[in-house]
């Protein structure tokens, strides 16, 4: 399963629990403290799903396909693949956070499917920009990389916006990309080798 976890300034950070399901990460994921792994940090919406608005329905998520073959290859490699979004339509009022979750486990009952496991997705409902879990703020990659022993300098950041490319570099991931759904066509040799078509890596 993957752990969802809500972060904001000034509240602790816990799994969700939603229709008496508690969200909690495959104990097969769990790192000993001894070791660090590396991991994948994938924005959301622009990233996974075409960015449409506020999807509130699951029905409204278009899904990115050529940015898939690419996860699903950093997964068999070893990756940890995380997601860290920003969703301030919550605290805005346009959905719930049962519309949030609802629409998050159609997406990773889509992934699954498609050989995908996502092992946690962070959430930032916060309009504030001060709150240091709101991209580019780095707290929601830092609490992941807590959580997880990640060695961030040696992860990877896929985002679609200067925020999470911000956020990666502030986080200290070692490689950030920025990434058009529209666009997405990568292999994993080019990541890995960091030869990312043009423009797309962030120095």
């Amino acid at each position: 399963m993957t752990e969802i976890v809500c972060a904001r300034a000034g509240f602790p950070l816990r799994p969700q629990t939603r229709n008496r399901t508690r969200l909690w990460v495959n104990p097969s994921t769990r790192v000993s403290r001894k070791t660090t792994r590396r991991a994948v940090f994938l924005d959301r919406d622009g990233v996974l799903n075409k960015d449409s608005g506020y999807a509130v329905h699951p029905y409204a998520i278009r899904f990115c396909h050529r940015v898939l073959p690419l996860i699903r290859q950093l997964r068999r490699r070893g990756y940890l693949v995380i997601v860290v979004t920003n969703q301030s339509g919550l605290e805005r009022g346009m959905f719930t956070t049962h519309d949030f979750l609802r629409c998050t486990q159609y997406m990773l009952r889509h992934l699954r499917q498609r050989g995908i496991e996502i092992d946690a997705l962070y959430y930032c409902p916060s309009l504030r920009d001060a709150d240091p879990y709101r991209k580019p703020g780095p707290g929601m990659l830092w609490a992941a990389a807590r959580r997880y022993q990640i060695d961030v300098k040696h992860s990877l950041l896929i985002g679609d916006r200067m925020t999470d490319i911000l956020a990666g570099k502030r986080a200290g991931v070692g490689h950030c990309m920025l990434l058009s759904c529209q666009r997405g066509r990568l292999s994993l040799p080019r990541l890995t080798n960091h030869k990312f078509a043009k423009g797309g890596i962030a120095p």
